[in-house]
């Protein structure tokens, strides 16, 4: 490793050592952290997933002004009740939180404006230099990849305790437990998993933590560590 490599990574493991004594990010910035993550995922992802699919289904019941939400919307809301205005996460508190229409913070679209860039002639690198530069863009990219997961990680362990706070505040029953989502992803992993309850606050983090990946119930029962069937 060449003393450039080892050099950067000790900057990088210092950042790291950093971000986990500093204070928290202010609660908004979660949110709009975890929201801007599943935006840019939907076009391959899809805005539907069966946490939103059960909770639309839920709404519609109980309110025939009931437009249906995407997952993301859903995610934002949740976070935003959880950690901005501990509030339990329903209908009517949902729709309030988005304004009655959703989430109109998407990200920016990039201008359209064209610039003409100057093509520099290319420089053929030695092969010593070549194996240097390859041995520093490796490590410095595994290094780089450790210190998001960690702060992935360090925000979603924090929206779960921030979630733990409030349901205790709260000390609703159906909101804590989430009876209706349970009973609908037992019944859709029957085959698949031995599913066991999972809460507002576990889902909340299980969530989080599967920013890449659509969270049906399946995906939520991996994630959480539950049996597979093999009968």
């Amino acid at each position: 490793m060449s003393k450039a490599t080892i050099i950067f990574a000790i900057v990088c493991l210092c950042v790291a050592v950093q971000a986990q004594s500093t204070v928290r990010p202010r609660d908004p910035e979660i949110c709009q952290t975890e929201n801007a993550k599943c935006l840019r995922n939907e076009r391959r992802l899809g805005r539907e997933s069966d946490i939103s699919n059960i909770f639309n289904n839920h709404c519609r019941g109980a309110d025939r002004s009931w437009r249906n939400i995407s997952r993301c919307e859903l995610s934002m809301a949740t976070c935003r009740l959880t950690l901005e205005n501990c509030s339990l996460i329903n209908c009517h508190n949902v729709k309030r939180t988005l304004g009655g229409g959703g989430v109109t913070g998407r990200p920016p679209t990039p201008s359209s404006r064209t610039t003409t860039r100057r093509t520099p002639t290319p420089r053929t690198p030695s092969p010593a230099t070549r194996t240097s530069f390859s041995s520093y863009y490796y490590h410095s990219n595994h290094i780089l990849a450790l210190t998001l997961v960690a702060g992935q990680e360090r925000d979603c362990r924090e929206l779960e305790r921030s979630c733990e706070r409030c349901v205790e505040r709260l000390h609703n029953p159906n909101d804590r437990e989430l009876p209706f989502f349970n009973r609908e992803c037992r019944e859709k992993t029957r085959r698949t998993w031995i599913w066991r309850n999972v809460g507002r606050c576990e889902l909340s983090r299980i969530n989080c933590i599967g920013w890449d990946r659509r969270m049906n119930c399946g995906e939520i029962a991996e994630v959480a560590g539950m049996r597979r069937r093999t009968d």
